[in-house]
C-alpha cells in the first residue's frame, strides 16, 4: 500500500531497481556492510520512491540473522514511514523561527489574500491579532495601490523582488519599508503564494535625507569658499579640489582629479615639503599645520 506496487510486481526484485534513488542505494549499501562488519542492530533513514513518483521518508531499524548454517546470512528490516511526522516537524520548526524573526514577515496566496503574518508583522503594522489581518487582501498592508501591484507583477515576471514600499499601519500613519519578496511553488512548481520579509527603514531614510542635506550644505560652503579645500588619496592623488584651487594655481579644479601635485608638474621643493606633511598626516592619523608661500598668477601668496 505504501508503495502502490502489488507482490507480483515486487517479487524477486532488487529494491534498489525500483524503490530507492542511486543516493538511497548507497546509503542502504554501506548501511548493510557496516551491519555485517559489526553484527550490531542499525538505524538509517532513506526515501523510497512509490510507484506514482513520490518520496516517502522511511526509519528503518536492521538487524542480521544468523542461519545455523554460517554460509547463510540474512537481514532484517522494519521501516516505519516518517514522512508526515518530519514534516510537521520541521514546519514546527519554521514557524517557531519564523515567529522570532526580527523581520516582518507574511505570505499571500495566488489571489492575493494573507494567509499568514509573523508577530513582528503584527507589531510593526499595529494589529493586535492575526485574525486582523489574516484572510485580508495583501493590498491593505501598503499605502500605495499602484505601487504594490507594479512590485507584484515584477516579481511574477522574475520570481523575486527586492525594493522599498510605502507602508500603512492600522491607525493610518505611514512608513518606508524595504521589502523582500519570493515567489512560492509547490514540489511540481506550481505557483502557490508570495512570500514578504520586510524591515522599517524610516528612520535609516530620514537619515540619509538629513546627511544628503548636510552634505548639500557643506558642499555649496567649500565650492564657494576663497580658501582652498583638496582631499587626498593615500598615494596624495587630489580626490577633491574646489574651485578657489584655479585662482592659485592656474589649474581647473577637473584638471587635478586623480593627479598627484608632482604629475601635475609643480615645483620640485614645494611638491617635496607637502609630500613630507601629508605622509606624517596619514602615518599619525593626527591633523597638523604648515604654512608654505605659492606663487600664484596673482603674486605670491602665504598660506
Amino acid at each position: 500500500r505504501l508503495t502502490g506496487y502489488s507482490w507480483p510486481e515486487v517479487q524477486g526484485r532488487q529494491l534498489g531497481d525500483f524503490l530507492l534513488s542511486p543516493d538511497g542505494q548507497e546509503r542502504v549499501r554501506s548501511a548493510f556492510e557496516q551491519l555485517r562488519q559489526d553484527e550490531q542492530p542499525s538505524k538509517i533513514e532513506t526515501h523510497w520512491i512509490t510507484k506514482d513518483g513520490r518520496r516517502r521518508l522511511i526509519a528503518w531499524s536492521n538487524a542480521v540473522l544468523q542461519h545455523r548454517s554460517a554460509d547463510n546470512e540474512y537481514f532484517l528490516s522494519a521501516g516505519m514511514d516518517i514522512t508526515e511526522l518530519r514534516e510537521v516537524a520541521e514546519l514546527r520548526i519554521r514557524d517557531m523561527m519564523l515567529s522570532s524573526s526580527l523581520s516582518a514577515i507574511a505570505t499571500v496566496n495566488p489571489e492575493g489574500v494573507v494567509t499568514y503574518v509573523n508577530p513582528m508583522l503584527l507589531e510593526l503594522w499595529g494589529y493586535a491579532a492575526m485574525g486582523e489581518v489574516i484572510g485580508q487582501p495583501g493590498s491593505i498592508l501598503w499605502a500605495d495601490p499602484q505601487q504594490y501591484n507594479a512590485a507584484i507583477h515584477a516579481l511574477l515576471a522574475d520570481r523575486a523582488w527586492l525594493g522599498e514600499l510605502a507602508a500603512v499601519r492600522r491607525d493610518g500613519v505611514r512608513f518606508q519599508a524595504q521589502v523582500a519578496a519570493s515567489a512560492v511553488t509547490d514540489l511540481a512548481g506550481t505557483f502557490i503564494g508570495i512570500t514578504y520579509s520586510c524591515l522599517d527603514i524610516t528612520e535609516r531614510k530620514r537619515t540619509e535625507a538629513l546627511l544628503h542635506e548636510r552634505e548639500r550644505e557643506y558642499r555649496a560652503l567649500v565650492e564657494n569658499s576663497p580658501d582652498i579645500v583638496a582631499r587626498f588619496d593615500r598615494d596624495l592623488r587630489h580626490l577633491y579640489v574646489n574651485p578657489a584651487v584655479k585662482l592659485a594655481s592656474g589649474i581647473p579644479a577637473v584638471g587635478m582629479i586623480g593627479k598627484s601635485d608632482r604629475e601635475l608638474g609643480l615645483p620640485e621643493a614645494q611638491v617635496a615639503f607637502w609630500e613630507e606633511r601629508l605622509n606624517q598626516v596619514f602615518a599619525t592619523g593626527q591633523s597638523g599645520d604648515i604654512e608654505f608661500d605659492l606663487e600664484t598668477p596673482t603674486g605670491l601668496q602665504h598660506y
